[in-house]
């Protein structure tokens, strides 16, 4: 996780000692390439390890699409050495975790 976004850990520990989260809302801000998307990956996956829980992830940007979102999420996946125990389904594009958590991963267009 980028140190940028160390509240990310701040937060992890707070479901991990099932504690009030210590924000309300995430408003992440960042130039092109600043690691916004990785550490975002990263703390789903986490947050999915530590608790169970079901996360839609979307991807909201003009020319992307869920196949790419979907891609990195394995990707990460694969990097954590946890490919052997998260189930992978590629039709409707989830990922499942062994204590029951799911990341849904889904795309939405902009025209603009």
């Amino acid at each position: 996780m980028v140190s940028e976004y160390g509240y990310y850990k701040e937060i992890l520990q707070a479901i991990k000692e099932e504690k009030p989260l210590p924000v309300y809302r995430i408003n992440e801000i960042g130039s092109r390439m600043s690691s916004k998307t990785w550490s975002c990956i990263d703390f789903i996956i986490f947050a999915s390890l530590l608790a169970p829980c079901k996360t839609d992830a979307f991807r909201h940007f003009k020319g992307k699409d869920r196949t790419e979102l979907y891609d990195q999420f394995k990707k990460q996946i694969d990097y954590l050495g946890l490919a052997d125990v998260v189930d992978e389904h590629k039709t409707n594009m989830t990922l499942t975790f062994p204590n029951g958590s799911i990341i849904e991963v889904q795309g939405l267009h902009s025209p603009t």
